[in-house]
């Protein structure tokens, strides 16, 4: 049943992006676009790289290098473009681990954190479009209340008898996982992490910003506002989280369509830039990839293993 939703889900989507399109138009929307400020974006795509990097050894207490981070995070990047639901992000602790004999345990706690605060940072955003953006009043209360539920559910964790939980997996090796990743979680717990970790995250979702508005007013050339950016950003970034495809194809370009289309940005036009802005967002980490690969001698083979 879930398979025939998601491909009901999938063929509707890709009816909505591909119905109606003037291919004429889509050869014209590539002429104006600017291939300086494409280097740009992709130099952008690096920097959120680097953030993210800061961010993972700042949450490891800094057994792990800003290089190992580094490797490990475009590593991710790139097959989370290859996996779907964002598997990639499993690879950092095979490679961690592998080559840095990082704690696999220590690696999913640090994973947990960062969803966490990504999701917390992406509520925030989408709480203040809808306040001072969208001017939607219900809108602003679920986003409130959804920030709001994550802040209060991450610190409730601590106080939930957790390990009772935990006793009654029956397999040992995954009981005694579970434990030790649920100790080092709250290792990071300390207000002083969580403020550190929240500066950090800030850090990574303004670059991805940054990145969003060089493309879309820089590359493309639309008459957007920073405001106007923001809206496309959330939008698209919602969207791209859903699970259909790996790397959110489909889903992204979607989002994309319809938050430039608030616009009046044509289809044809929005469509191009959603899958441009994609490629420009996989090529760095597909070489930071590539050149890890090669210089440790390994394949996408090795995180199967």
């Amino acid at each position: 049943m879930k398979q025939i939703i998601k491909y009901t889900i999938l063929i509707a989507l890709f009816y909505y992006l591909l119905s109606d399109l003037s291919w004429g138009k889509i050869v014209v929307a590539f002429e104006n676009y600017s291939y300086l400020w494409s280097v740009a974006v992709m130099i952008s795509v690096v920097l959120s790289d680097f953030f993210l990097s800061l961010r993972w050894r700042f949450l490891t207490k800094d057994k792990i290098s800003l290089l190992a981070s580094f490797e490990a995070i475009g590593i991710s990047a790139f097959l989370n473009f290859l996996l779907p639901a964002k598997a990639g992000e499993l690879s950092k602790i095979v490679y961690l681990k592998k080559f840095y004999n990082y704690r696999a345990s220590r690696a999913m706690a640090v994973l947990f954190m960062e969803r966490v605060f990504d999701v917390l940072l992406l509520g925030l955003l989408a709480m203040l479009t809808a306040i001072f953006l969208l001017d939607l009043e219900h809108s602003a209360l679920y986003s409130t209340l959804l920030v709001v539920s994550i802040i209060a559910g991450f610190f409730l964790l601590k106080f939930i008898p957790l390990k009772k939980v935990f006793i009654l997996v029956p397999n040992k090796v995954l009981r005694n996982f579970l434990f030790k990743t649920y100790k080092y979680t709250y290792e990071l717990h300390s207000k002083e992490d969580l403020i550190k970790n929240f500066f950090y995250s800030a850090l990574v979702w303004a670059s991805y910003l940054m990145t969003t508005y060089l493309f879309f007013v820089c590359v493309a050339g639309f008459e957007l506002d920073l405001g106007m950016v923001l809206i496309v950003f959330v939008i698209s970034s919602v969207a791209m989280s859903l699970p259909l495809l790996p790397g959110g194809i489909g889903t992204y370009q979607a989002g994309v369509v319809f938050a430039l289309g608030l616009y009046g940005v044509g289809k044809e036009e929005a469509l191009v830039s959603g899958v441009v802005i994609h490629l420009l967002m996989l090529i760095p980490s597909f070489l930071i990839a590539w050149y890890v690969f090669v210089n440790k001698n390994i394949g996408i083979g090795f995180f199967k293993q």
